[in-house]
């Protein structure tokens, strides 16, 4: 809504919240997480592993923001799971590849008759590696203690990045997301947090979410400020120094107070 009323201006989340509700998840135990794409984050970044992905099951209700801001679409290519195919030739096939004499036509279809139902695939799977599977999701945590303010620390580099600020970044819009993906997913990767790294590409850091917190999408200036605290403050002025008599004025009153006692203030 604030973006078609001020569609050039630079409106982002305040990094105290940011912070806040990011590091309330990573103290979460629990290991389910927002549902992750892998195909999509792939066809952006092809470094991104498709395999590298929680392996318990996603939990739906999870979002930052409470909603879904995107229809929640499955494409084919978001199928990772093989498949098996199975081509059966019929009876004109075996005749033409085998080359059967009449005679031995009669003994195939009669084969065939007796034995129409009795086709059976079993896939074995080795009991040691579910074992070992299992084991490791009970034992995992959603992001040890002492890799917390890492994350933290490192989505605050990237928060602050911009093209117009030297050092440690790209000097473009698109390379500084490219560069902030690839370091935190490269982090998630080597620390094998599967589930922190679904959840910060998802909540935070793939298109549509990025946008809303980034600095370096407004490449042409600065945004100066980190934190609602200014904001805050002027309505705490409002609040305590007008409108202490009123606990829900009235539109007009409000307007009117703000035009006639506090903008001369200024």
């Amino acid at each position: 809504m604030s973006k078609s009323v001020w569609p050039t201006a630079k409106i982002q989340l305040c990094w105290w919240h940011l912070r806040k509700a990011i590091r309330e998840r990573l103290a979460k135990s629990k290991l389910s997480t927002t549902p992750y794409k892998p195909a999509r984050a792939n066809h952006e970044f092809p470094f991104i592993d498709i395999s590298f992905a929680p392996a318990g099951t996603a939990d739906t209700g999870e979002f930052e923001g409470g909603v879904l801001l995107e229809p929640d679409e499955i494409h084919p290519e978001d199928e990772t799971v093989p498949s098996l195919s199975i081509c059966i030739p019929n009876l004109s096939q075996l005749r033409s590849s085998r080359n059967l004499e009449p005679n031995d036509v009669d003994s195939v279809d009669d084969e065939i008759n007796t034995n129409r139902n009795a086709l059976t695939i079993k896939i074995k799977i080795p009991k040691k590696g579910l074992e070992e599977r299992s084991a490791d999701i009970h034992s995992r945590v959603f992001c040890p203690t002492h890799l917390r303010e890492t994350v933290i620390a490192l989505i605050e580099h990237h928060f602050c990045a911009h093209p117009l600020i030297p050092g440690y970044s790209h000097p473009s819009a698109v390379g500084i997301r490219q560069w902030a993906v690839k370091q935190m997913y490269t982090f998630c990767k080597e620390n094998n947090l599967r589930e922190v790294w679904a959840y910060l590409w998802e909540n935070w850091y793939r298109r549509g979410r990025w946008e809303l917190w980034a600095r370096a999408v407004a490449p042409m200036e600065v945004p100066r400020l980190k934190m609602t605290m200014i904001m805050e403050s002027h309505w705490r002025r409002i609040k305590v120094d007008y409108l202490y008599h009123f606990s829900k004025p009235r539109i007009d009153l409000l307007a009117w107070i703000l035009v006639t006692k506090l903008a001369p203030s200024y």
